[in-house]
């Protein structure tokens, strides 16, 4: 879901912004799913504060409307989404989600990669969070692959 816009109230002389409903409980969806996923696999986990790389993938549905041409190209990633919801956005609505629970402020974000593909399976949201706060580790994400399924010598691998 992407990060809806801003809604504003008044509150005596003050404009105070506030987040759409559905923003809101998408954001709190995301936080209860890491929260729980931080319980079970990384029980001494404590928020990040110095520099991290960020990459998400976000898979989408092929829509049932597309040929079986199509739909063969999306799977086989020849195909990308173009529509709505924008990537920037639906981003940003998990990474102010995770804000002070993966990471103190969003700031320490140094690194970002998002990519939006098309899955014959569930929709779903790929997240890898590393932090790269020091000379060897930045070296290490720079020469590794961190999304291994795309490194075919293409472009689009990860480099950050």
């Amino acid at each position: 879901m992407p990060q809806g816009r801003p809604r504003f109230t008044r509150v005596g002389n003050f404009v105070r912004p506030y987040d759409p409903k559905e923003s809101r409980n998408y954001k709190q969806m995301v936080k209860d799913a890491v929260v729980r996923e931080l319980k079970i696999k990384h029980p001494d986990f404590k928020p990040y504060e110095s520099s991290v790389y960020v990459g998400m993938i976000f898979y989408r549905s092929i829509p049932k409307y597309f040929s079986q041409k199509k739909a063969a190209q999306a799977v086989a990633g020849t195909l990308r989404p173009t529509t709505k919801p924008d990537l920037d956005n639906t981003a940003k609505s998990i990474l102010d989600a995770l804000t002070g629970i993966t990471w103190k402020d969003d700031a320490v974000i140094s690194d970002l990669h998002l990519k939006k593909r098309y899955t014959d399976g569930m929709e779903r949201v790929e997240l890898l969070i590393k932090e790269t706060n020091e000379n060897a580790e930045m070296q290490k994400v720079r020469e590794t692959n961190l999304f291994p399924e795309d490194h075919k010598g293409q472009a689009d691998a990860v480099r950050p």
